[in-house]
């Protein structure tokens, strides 16, 4: 199944699933587009900058009544991201946003003009002002920053954007400058993270409303959208955003999809299952129906009906999704099909499913423990992790043994004890409005009677322990 990663997979059109709300990111007016870590950001990109694969979802957009641009005519330009040398490391960036202050907008442009230029366009323009804006290639922003202070300078750098709109609308073109990875502009500094993504939108709000072709497409965490999401500037780029979910639906079709369209013995043996496919002349073999309950038939026929001895533990279909999703109830790609991955190991050695069956349920259980773990360092462990803070607390959480569901005051308490590192601190360390900040995450959620619990997908990765529920394989 592989990892489930666009990072780290190479992941061609067959492992790649179309979803149509997704595609309404294609859509002109849809400048932000949201999602957590994990929500296909990066697969989707991947996808739109591959030519066939582009026109293609093109097509299934048209199908489905998404107003996208023509994808033939549509150029994708990286305006920013932390992979490659093309942009300045984050920890410089983090210094300059706070050196720069309300002058880190011009570091935009300058960035802007690079990403610009880096691209064969293949449109009729004047000279860029890149000479005079000094070396675009070097790992800092403050030469061309300190250039564009000279009005003239910043006026030419302009009026050069202008002539690429006017080229893009003589020949009926379209370009997007994609940014993603906001959420690590500055390690560790919520503070200086907040500040620079909110000179990106004062940019895009006063830049992005002079164009029609030439337009931004940010890509942001939801939390993080949450507190910068204030006043008018973001509001003259927010309309129309996109934020990237998927349903159980979406998520059993996506395994499906990579199951049969990598091996056709798997394709054979899951015939029983009686899943509908229509055969997509780009992305393979694609799963027609969409809902949790069409899939039954596959969970059934992979595992078996029921998650135990009986319905007692749970319908397998059923209880896949309701274990894989956050305290939020959002589900990701990337931790289901690590989950089958795992248990395919754990199957191989010890083999328990029954002859038709090709996983045990006691393997899918143990297998979840596995994905909560790789979900949790994800988080953590990278070299431009999202969350370096969450280190400290899964240290303190596993060295206390806590177990949930924990009474609200034990859980704020436990919060308090933590030691946190003066370089890897989260946004708040009040004990309240941090509990408060893990289930705006998705990993905290708050039960009815008022204690904090912890899902499946996060549980075994912080050393959390919950009684009951299916055996895990010895």
């Amino acid at each position: 199944m592989g990892a489930g990663a666009a990072e780290t997979d190479q992941l061609d059109a067959n492992g790649f699933l179309p979803v149509t709300d997704h595609l309404r990111a294609l859509e002109p007016t849809a400048r932000i587009v949201l999602g957590a870590k994990g929500a296909g950001k990066s697969g989707l990109f991947r996808q739109l900058t591959d030519s066939t694969a582009s026109k293609r979802l093109g097509e299934i957009a048209d199908r489905h009544r998404v107003r996208a641009t023509p994808l033939d005519r549509t150029a994708w330009v990286t305006g920013f991201t932390v992979e490659g040398t093309a942009f300045p490391p984050p920890d410089v960036l983090g210094r300059r946003i706070k050196t720069l202050g309300k002058d880190f907008r011009l570091a935009w442009l300058s960035l802007l003009v690079r990403a610009l230029r880096s691209q064969e366009l293949n449109l009729p323009l004047p000279p860029s002002p890149v000479a005079e804006l000094g070396d675009l290639t070097a790992s800092d922003v403050t030469p061309a920053v300190d250039r564009l202070r000279n009005e003239e300078l910043a006026v030419a750098t302009h009026a050069w954007l202008d002539s690429i709109e006017r080229a893009l609308i003589d020949q009926d073109r379209w370009l997007f400058v994609v940014y993603d990875d906001l959420d690590v502009l500055s390690p560790d500094d919520w503070t200086a993270v907040h500040a620079g993504i909110g000179e990106l939108v004062r940019f895009w709000s006063l830049t992005g409303r002079r164009y029609q072709r030439l337009q931004p497409k940010l890509f942001l965490r939801s939390d993080i959208y949450r507190r910068v999401a204030v006043g008018p500037d973001i509001g003259k780029i927010a309309l129309g955003g996109v934020e990237l979910r998927w349903t159980a639906g979406d998520i059993y079709a996506l395994l499906v999809k990579r199951m049969v369209n990598g091996s056709e013995p798997l394709r054979q043996y899951l015939g029983p299952a009686k899943i509908t496919f229509d055969a997509d002349p780009v992305f393979g073999l694609v799963p027609r129906e969409r809902t949790e309950e069409s899939f039954a038939g596959f969970a059934e026929r992979l595992v078996g009906r029921f998650m135990g001895a009986g319905p007692r533990k749970g319908y397998t279909f059923r209880w896949i999704p309701n274990h894989l999703q956050d305290g939020n109830g959002l589900l990701f790609p990337r931790p289901a099909i690590r989950l089958l991955d795992a248990a395919a190991d754990f199957e191989e050695r010890r083999i328990r499913a029954d002859a038709d069956a090709l996983l045990h349920h006691t393997s899918l259980r143990g297998a979840l423990d596995e994905v909560s773990e790789a979900r949790v360092r994800e988080l953590t462990e990278h070299e431009y992790a999202e969350f370096p803070w969450m280190a400290t607390l899964v240290t303190t959480f596993r060295e206390a043994s806590y177990g949930v569901p924990m009474p609200r005051r034990e859980f704020e308490r436990a919060l308090k004890d933590v030691a946190w590192r003066e370089n890897a601190r989260p946004p708040t360390t009040d004990p309240t409005e941090l509990a408060e900040h893990l289930e705006e995450l998705g990993i905290a959620r708050r039960r009815l009677d008022g204690r904090f619990d912890i899902g499946d997908l996060y549980l075994a990765g912080f050393g959390l322990k919950r009684k009951g529920g299916v055996a895990r394989p010895q």
